[in-house]
């Protein structure tokens, strides 16, 4: 089910249930179809809703500056959800906590899963290291063509491979690398 904001972009989402608001927001390397399990059982005691995030599913590409906690909230406005518990994963959990921060009267709770950070500047290192990558196993025309969105289709191996290149290690505390074996 489609929802525009007032400027115009469209939000993907689905909608199941009565009671306590949960909303489920997706990892970056997926869409709200990530949710599926969680979705059917949370509808049989809540409203639940997912939404694909900008640029993601069946949303509208990503253009110009946004903050995607403000789509969320909006996606909030539009249900006339007035509080919600928030369920992100990765980035979509980093959302969920700016949703928190900017809007704490609208949030309930929060449960993250390997929740992300956004506005962090993440170590040259690791980013040279994942980058290094992902280039060595998905060739670079493809990942032009997953980047501008014209990829005729999604091989499964590359949405493996840039995976694994995000997890190869973990990193401590003070920020500072710590590989796994």
């Amino acid at each position: 089910m489609p929802f525009t904001m007032s400027n115009g972009v469209r939000l993907a989402y689905d909608e199941a249930g009565s009671g306590p608001a949960v909303v489920l927001t997706h990892g970056g390397l997926g869409d709200r179809r990530m949710w599926d399990h969680q979705f059917q059982a949370l509808a049989e005691r809540c409203r639940v809703v997912r939404y694909d995030m900008r640029g993601l599913g069946e949303s509208d590409d990503a253009a110009g500056e946004f903050a995607r906690c403000d789509d969320l909230l909006g996606l909030l406005d539009a249900l006339g959800i007035e509080q919600a518990v928030l369920v992100g994963n990765s980035i979509g959990g980093a959302h969920s906590i700016e949703a928190a921060l900017s809007a704490p009267e609208r949030v309930r709770g929060l449960a993250l899963i390997c929740s992300g950070l956004t506005e962090y500047d993440w170590p040259a290192e690791m980013t040279a290291e994942v980058g290094n990558l992902i280039a060595q196993a998905v060739p670079a025309e493809r990942m032009a063509q997953y980047w501008e969105r014209t990829a005729e289709h999604v091989d499964p191996a590359d949405v493996e491979a840039v995976a694994e290149a995000n997890v190869p290690g973990t990193w401590s505390p003070d920020r500072s690398a710590v590989w796994r074996i």
